[in-house]
């Protein structure tokens, strides 16, 4: 009778391990979906603020020269509709974040934390803590 218990017991606990794991699985892949859905927002964001940095440095230029109608330039509005793209790439990310929200019935906090961490951050904050060291 003992190790008729002892299996049963065994069961038990492996059909729970199995449960557990396979729940683990699932949320670590609907993690990973909006993990890489952030990324290309991320991307995307990078791209905008660089078209910005760049059509503030054309629209100075024109300044300086004394331009008229600068928001006529083709300069400005080639880097106008491509931040227009841009934008709209973003909504196209955000609608499906909010999908995947709404497909796996995630929570907006478990979403907020998964974070991602560029490279360049990591190698600044890596940096941070090598001058924090060095005045030690």
């Amino acid at each position: 009778m003992a190790e008729k218990e002892f299996k049963d017991r065994v069961n038990k606990v492996w059909s729970k391990v199995k449960k557990i794991s396979k729940e683990a699985y699932e949320k670590s892949k609907e993690y990973a979906i909006i993990a890489e859905l952030k990324i290309k927002q991320n991307s995307l964001e990078k791209n905008k603020a660089s078209l910005f940095k760049e059509m503030g440095e054309i629209v100075f230029d024109l300044i300086q020269e004394e331009e008229e109608n600068i928001e006529k330039k083709e300069q400005i509005l080639s880097k106008y509709r491509d931040i227009e793209d841009i934008n709209e790439k973003i909504n196209e990310v955000m609608l499906e974040i909010k999908r995947v929200k709404e497909e796996y019935n995630l929570k907006q906090e478990e979403i907020e934390k998964i974070e991602i961490k560029e490279e360049d951050e990591d190698d600044d904050e890596e940096l941070e803590q090598d001058k924090d060291k060095e005045k030690e």
